[in-house]
C-alpha cells in the first residue's frame, strides 16, 4: 500500500505536468500558484488526517497534482526577472531546489523520530500554505510570456537554415524579412538577364 501511495503522487504529478502549460496560459500564474497550493496541501492534510490507507494515498495523488506545476512557474518567473541574465536567477532557484531535496527528507525523518511520521508529514501541508501566502510573487508576466511566445510563433518562420551567415545576429525571420530576401536576388537575377 505505501508503494501505491507513491504511484499515486507520481501519477498525479507527470498527469499535471502535461496538462500545465494549458493552465498556465488559461489561468493568471498567482492564481495557479495558490489552486496548486490549496490542492497539494490540503488533499494531504486530509489523507493523514483520515487516518485509513486510501485517504492516504488520495491526498498522496492531490500532493502531486498539487505540486506539478510550481517548478515550472518558479523557473519561468525566476527567468523573467531579469531577461538580459536569465541563467542567475534560475541557478539560484535550482541551488534553492536542491536544497530542499536534500534537507527535506532529513527534516521530516528527524521530526518522525519525536512525533511519528504521519505527523511528521503534516510538514507538507504547512509548506504548501506557504505557496497560497506567497503566491503573488508569481507575477502576472508569466501569463503573458506564454501568450506572447504562442502568438509569435504563429507569426514567425523556423531558420531556412543553419548555414545562413548574411542574417543580422538575432534578427527574427517574419515573412516580411523572407520576402525582401528572396526578392532582392530575383530582381538582381532578372537586370542581369536583360
Amino acid at each position: 500500500m505505501a508503494a501505491t501511495a507513491y504511484a499515486a503522487f507520481a501519477a498525479s504529478m507527470t498527469l499535471g505536468r502535461l496538462v500545465g502549460d494549458r493552465l498556465t496560459a488559461a489561468v493568471a500564474p498567482a492564481a495557479l500558484l495558490r489552486g496548486c497550493g490549496l490542492i497539494g496541501g490540503g488533499g494531504l492534510a486530509l489523507g493523514l488526517i483520515g487516518g485509513t490507507p486510501l485517504t492516504a494515498i488520495a491526498g498522496f495523488a492531490c500532493l502531486g497534482a498539487g505540486l506539478s506545476c510550481v517548478v515550472p512557474l518558479l523557473y519561468s518567473t525566476a527567468g523573467g526577472l531579469d531577461p538580459a541574465r536569465p541563467g542567475a536567477a534560475l541557478s539560484r532557484v535550482a541551488a534553492l531546489g536542491y536544497l530542499g531535496y536534500v534537507t527535506g527528507p532529513a527534516i521530516i525523518g528527524g521530526a518522525a523520530m519525536h512525533i511519528g511520521l504521519g505527523n511528521a508529514l503534516l510538514i507538507l501541508p504547512v509548506l504548501a500554505t506557504l505557496l497560497v501566502i506567497a503566491a503573488p510573487v508569481v507575477h502576472r508576466s508569466t501569463g503573458r510570456h506564454h501568450r506572447q511566445a504562442k502568438a509569435r510563433s504563429n507569426t514567425t518562420l523556423a531558420l531556412a537554415s543553419s548555414d545562413d551567415t548574411t542574417r543580422p545576429t538575432g534578427q527574427v525571420l517574419t515573412p516580411e524579412f523572407i520576402t525582401n530576401r528572396i526578392d532582392h536576388p530575383v530582381t538582381e537575377l532578372e537586370g542581369a538577364l536583360r
